[in-house]
């Protein structure tokens, strides 16, 4: 039987948000899954039962259960993070991508986010969390003069001193210049001196932006911070890109969910004004926010919206240009189609936001809720009659 060949399984490591080792980060952890624990280092986890399993299951030809996404978005021709790899295979037996969660410290209380990756949501909740992650634990007994691929992730990355430390330790080890370096950040915070000069010493830097929504869609969605603020970080970063002095590649990475479906054009429009690439994945949790909360028929509707946008062509053939061609029939063929998610409220799961941070859902998505309205007039009554009489 062929084997299920994963770049990722067999040179991968994934220090996430919860304290644990995977080998991607979407890799899902289940009660089948037993992953080495805080206070294990990048090394034994690497080396360990666990991940010797998830190969050993793959090279059978089979998919672990924590490969699930993966499987789900190959089933709808989607091009999955096992397939972007493709058939590259590294040095048998080394570790050649790390991604490391460097802790929770975050300036934005996002409506999908939780306690383990914001600061600000551990302070809503009233729950512990662990601003900066213990790097020299991790880091103990562990080689990387191998590694080619170096992720960093938060919280917000570019506020936790973590940040330089990862950078310093491994060039320790290995010539900077030879690492594909990334991280994550939310666009709201400009580069640093500190941080232009440590990214000058990387080959290549691919600044991952999560934006999920433009103007007010996105200030709603990845609440805390101003539109206005996040378009002047994604302006300095632009600056830098263009002054030369960073082998720097700017990518707009966007959470597919039921609060932005209708934005997405809006999103790649912004993409192509500010010569950013842009990537995407389809929120999983917590299913109110899933796409498939919407009704069929709202989706429909929405994507239709699509293929009358104005920018509809221009989008098309951006996406074309960057070899995603799978994006445009899933947007408007494949999303409405998908089963719904029953018993999962998307408009409750936004009322009950609002009225703990006294925001309106309303106004902030207002095409949104006349497509709601005008798809949901029968199951959405109780709206109509007491949460937005207006719609009567």
């Amino acid at each position: 039987m062929k084997g299920k060949h994963c770049y990722w399984a067999s040179h991968g490591m994934v220090f996430s948000n919860d304290r644990t080792f995977r080998p991607c980060c979407r890799f899902n952890k289940s009660e089948e899954n037993v992953f080495p624990q805080q206070g294990t280092s990048i090394q034994e986890a690497f080396d360990s039962e666990a991940f010797l399993n998830i190969r050993q299951i793959l090279a059978s030809g089979q998919f672990p259960d924590g490969c699930a996404v993966c499987v789900e978005e190959e089933s709808q021709g989607l091009r999955s993070l096992r397939k972007m790899k493709g058939e590259h295979r590294g040095e048998p037996g080394q570790l050649e991508s790390l991604e490391i969660f460097l802790g929770s410290l975050c300036n934005m209380k996002c409506r999908m986010c939780d306690h383990e990756s914001s600061s600000l949501w551990a302070t809503e909740l009233d729950k512990e969390t662990e601003l900066e992650v213990d790097i020299s634990s991790i880091f103990n007994n562990s080689s990387f003069a191998s590694l080619k691929r170096l992720r960093l992730l938060g919280g917000e990355t570019l506020l936790n001193r973590n940040f330089l430390r990862v950078c310093d330790r491994v060039s320790k080890e290995v010539d900077l210049k030879n690492v594909e370096f990334s991280f994550a950040t939310n666009g709201s915070v400009e580069p640093s001196s500190k941080v232009k000069n440590i990214l000058s010493k990387f080959g290549t830097v691919l600044v991952d932006i999560s934006l999920d929504g433009i103007g007010q869609v996105g200030e709603y969605i990845r609440h805390g911070v101003s539109w206005s603020k996040v378009e002047k970080g994604v302006k300095s970063w632009c600056l830098l890109r263009d002054s030369g002095d960073v082998n720097l590649i700017l990518n707009v990475h966007t959470t597919i969910q039921a609060a932005n479906y209708l934005d997405i054009p809006n999103i790649i429009s912004f993409c192509i004004d500010h010569g950013l690439t842009w990537s995407n994945r389809t929120l999983d949790y917590p299913l109110a926010l899933n796409v498939r909360s919407l009704s069929k028929t709202t989706r429909r509707m929405i994507a239709e919206k699509h293929l009358g946008h104005p920018h509809a062509n221009l989008v098309k053939n951006y996406l074309a240009q960057r070899q995603r061609n799978d994006i445009w029939p899933y947007l408007t063929e494949k999303i409405p189609e998908f089963e719904e998610f029953h018993g999962h409220d998307f408009v409750a799961e936004l009322e009950a936001y609002d009225r703990k941070w006294n925001v309106c859902w309303r106004a902030a998505l207002p095409e949104l809720e006349m497509i709601l309205h005008q798809s949901h007039k029968t199951s959405l009554k109780r709206f109509q009659s007491e949460l937005a009489p207006s719609w009567d």
